[in-house]
């Protein structure tokens, strides 16, 4: 009995997620800039890049505003307010992007952006990774099992050393946590929005693992977990799983103590040997 209910449950999984995935309509990146500088008060100039995915494209925010995607932006503020100074902020992102798209196609606009920072006398203080949601996508709906939480961790701690490698050992890199937990475009289905919940938490517990390894080598990395604190349905857009513009806004909010403490934190190279 044990057995027929279990396949039972993964049938009503599999038709749901078919059902999700047919209704599904992808809204647009933002519109507008994809760099800008934030922050009036004197102070040094910090530069700060995100890396990743839909999240950092912008789908989401209000597309008639042609502001740029508003999470680099919401965060560049609220570092320039935390910390002083301008924060000159850049998003290299590619909407469906997985760990290795990340690493094949944005890691050269990352070396680009170093060296452009090096001309001008500066450098990159630090780079936010927002990745994992894809990965998962990639190895359940399109049935790509090499692509497991195992692999992810690999593919991500060679991205963060790479990354540190283009932009220098003072560089803090920051993995937000991306939480499904109450999204509304899953929470009407039970038991998908459970399922989706528990497998999504796989990836994001590797990521915390491989942030928090590499941070006991020494390294500016840190992981922001914002367990306890949600997105409620007012943040998000129309399509029920990316946020808003409120809703990013809100997330800058909680990423920046953790973004100032690994900018702040002495590290070393020792993980990189």
């Amino acid at each position: 009995m044990a057995g027929v209910a279990a396949g039972g449950l993964g049938a009503l999984v599999g038709c749901q997620a078919a059902w999700v995935r047919a209704a599904f309509v992808l809204p647009p990146d933002a519109s507008g800039p994809t760099r800008g500088i934030v922050g009036e008060r004197p102070g040094e100039t910090r530069n700060i890049v995100f890396l990743g995915d839909s999240l950092v494209t912008g789908v989401g925010c209000e597309p008639t505003r042609g502001e740029g995607p508003t999470l680099p932006r919401a965060v560049a503020h609220e570092l320039s307010a935390r910390m002083g100074g301008e924060v000159s902020w850049l998003a290299l992102g590619e909407t469906g992007a997985d760990i290795l798209s990340l690493s094949e196609r944005l890691l050269p606009s990352l070396a680009a952006e170093a060296e452009r920072c090096r001309q001008e006398g500066g450098q990159i203080d630090a780079v936010v990774i927002v990745c994992g949601l894809n990965d998962m996508k990639s190895c359940f709906l399109f049935c790509q099992p090499h692509l497991n939480p195992v692999a992810f961790a690999s593919n991500l701690r060679r991205v963060i050393r790479a990354v540190r490698e283009l932009t220098g050992e003072q560089c803090a890199v920051l993995l937000p946590g991306v939480s499904v937990d109450g999204v509304p475009r899953f929470e009407p289905f039970w038991p998908l929005s459970a399922f989706i919940t528990a497998v999504a938490q796989m990836w994001e517990s590797r990521k915390e693992h491989v942030a928090a390894e590499l941070a006991a080598a020494g390294a500016r990395v840190a992981f922001c977990s914002g367990k306890g604190v949600s997105l409620d349905a007012s943040h998000f857009c129309r399509d029920g799983m990316h946020p808003n513009d409120q809703g990013y806004q809100f997330w800058a909010t909680l990423m920046v103590d953790d973004l100032v403490r690994a900018i702040s934190q002495p590290g070393s190279s020792s993980c990189e040997r």
